[in-house]
């Protein structure tokens, strides 16, 4: 599998262009922000409990990869941006993210840290409490949720959907995406988040990395199809199953 997404990644870099399917969810952003900006009510965004050195780390980049395109879309077409966090952690991250992405939009005088990052301490109880706060004091239009979330999920999702906020959601915490879906307008399913930095940068290492792995899941897919196939013929189970326990 290494061997396969390392060429894929020289393919890439070589000219080779590979294309990235559409995912709604990521293309709904825009969409969402124009509709805050029209309503004069500003975007809410987290990124879960997860922070940046633990087991959730590849969850909480993708979080703010996602949060980066929001605040720039956000600063250029000036709606206010407003991340609830749970991890003191990951806040220098995210400040320095912010800055340049109102940098980008030629707005930085305009970014306030004190009012766009809201923190309370490291406490999941605490964030899903600020969170519900920010939702219904600043009469947010959006809620964006993309990261490693638990069981807050359903209670900040509820909630923004009580207050009639559109919802962009994400996750591959496979035990909070029937939340997502039953409370939120658009979810990214599992890796459609891990894909979502390349998907929203073209970044084409990234792309290569993307298409390798792709292949790597054809390749998984047909062997647990041969396999299948196999069983049901004995001597050529027989000979399956020897290999396998060689």
């Amino acid at each position: 599998m290494a061997v396969i997404i390392y060429l894929q990644i020289n393919r890439a870099i070589k000219g080779k262009v590979f294309k990235i399917r559409k995912i709604t969810a990521l293309d709904a952003i825009e969409e969402a922000v124009g509709r805050a900006v029209e309503q004069g009510r500003p975007v809410h965004f987290a990124t879960g409990v997860g922070g940046i050195t633990d087991q959730y780390t590849a969850q909480t980049l993708a979080g703010l990869d996602v949060m980066a395109h929001t605040a720039g879309l956000c600063a250029k077409l000036g709606a206010r941006f407003i991340y609830t966090a749970a991890k003191a952690m990951v806040l220098p991250v995210v400040s320095d993210v912010l800055q340049t992405e109102y940098k980008k939009a030629g707005i930085t005088e305009e970014y306030d840290e004190v009012d766009t990052i809201r923190y309370v301490g490291d406490d999941q109880r605490a964030m899903m409490a600020a969170g519900m706060d920010n939702i219904t004091r600043e009469k947010v239009s959006t809620n964006v949720m993309v990261g490693a979330f638990f069981w807050e999920t359903i209670i900040l999702a509820d909630h923004a959907a009580g207050e009639g906020a559109m919802q962009i959601g994400g996750t591959a915490r496979m035990f909070q995406l029937p939340v997502m879906v039953a409370c939120m307008d658009y979810v990214m399913l599992f890796e459609e988040m891990f894909v979502a930095g390349a998907y929203l940068s073209g970044d084409i290492p990234q792309i290569g990395s993307i298409a390798g792995q792709d292949y790597c899941k054809y390749m998984v897919l047909a062997l647990a199809l041969i396999s299948i196939l196999v069983s049901f013929i004995p001597s050529a189970r027989d000979v399956f199953i020897n290999l396998l326990t060689m």
